[in-house]
């Protein structure tokens, strides 16, 4: 009797067992499903979305959930409704994204546009300065030319009336000692 009891109890752990194994393996699949949206936060939107198909295509039937079927189907419910929220954020900040990007670089394009011509005006600045520097000074050497020009005509000029005042002084003292010696 004791042997038979033995092997009673035996068996009764066992089923017990199989049946404690069969409701954490199914608990565990519940547990996954209900994980499924932690895994989502640093995803974008379209891997979000693959996470989304591929909960939707997971099997859920009363024959592989047993008495858990329902908790089953509400676990991937809320999980759906997690990701598919998750899915709209990302979308909704990816897209906020790619307006900011595009804006910084149409910004940074029309800052860089705007340094282009402003170096343009620069130096087309600076060109009609040396231009101008350059017509100045060109004044200036033609006016130093001209001025000397004249100094150089008027040396001339009073080196000429110089000389006929010497001559002219010349011939009245020889006048005046002709004058004398008669």
């Amino acid at each position: 009797r004791d042997g038979f009891d033995a092997e009673e109890k035996a068996r009764k752990d066992a089923l017990i067992a199989a049946e404690r194994a069969r409701v954490d393996a199914i608990q565990k699949m519940i547990a996954d499903i209900k994980r499924c949206p932690v895994h989502a936060f640093p995803l974008s939107s379209p891997e979000i979305g693959r996470m989304i198909d591929d909960l939707e295509s997971q099997v859920i039937t009363a024959e592989i959930y047993a008495e858990f079927f329902s908790a089953a189907i509400e676990a991937r419910a809320d999980s759906l409704e997690s990701l598919n929220g998750f899915e709209r954020t990302a979308s909704i900040k990816e897209q906020a994204e790619t307006k900011a990007k595009a804006e910084r670089e149409a910004e940074a394009k029309r800052l860089a546009d705007e340094a282009a011509a402003l170096k343009f005006e620069r130096e087309k600045l600076a060109r009609e300065r040396a231009e101008q520097a350059e017509a100045f000074m060109e004044q200036e050497r033609q006016a130093k030319a001209v001025q000397a020009e004249i100094h150089r005509r008027e040396m001339a000029e009073k080196a000429e009336r110089d000389r006929e005042f010497e001559e002219q002084k010349a011939a009245q003292a020889a006048a005046q000692r002709k004058q004398q010696a008669a």
